[in-house]
């Protein structure tokens, strides 16, 4: 099942590691460190439109979200629970 980022982006909810509230975790030294690194990788998918709420964390990359990080997780879960009931 895929599960919509806000700003036009979609991943799969399989490939979901972690779900981060950026207002928690953006001010960390060692963030802003790892956060520069995946940036220069080009990992890191942020649409500039909206504030940042929430960091998603895929297999592959980062995705920054405009939605708050309890509304992600809500969506992860209810996309697990449709494959649950479907097999």
């Amino acid at each position: 099942m895929y599960v919509h980022l806000g700003e036009g982006m979609v991943v799969d909810s399989s490939e979901v590691i972690a779900v981060f509230d950026y207002q928690t975790i953006k001010d960390a030294e060692m963030n802003q460190k790892v956060f520069s690194s995946q940036k220069k990788n080009g990992t890191w998918v942020q649409n500039a439109d909206r504030p940042a709420k929430s960091v998603v964390l895929t297999e592959n990359r980062w995705y920054v979200s405009p939605f708050n990080s309890a509304t992600i997780r809500k969506r992860i879960g209810s996309a697990f629970s449709l494959l649950k009931n479907t097999k």
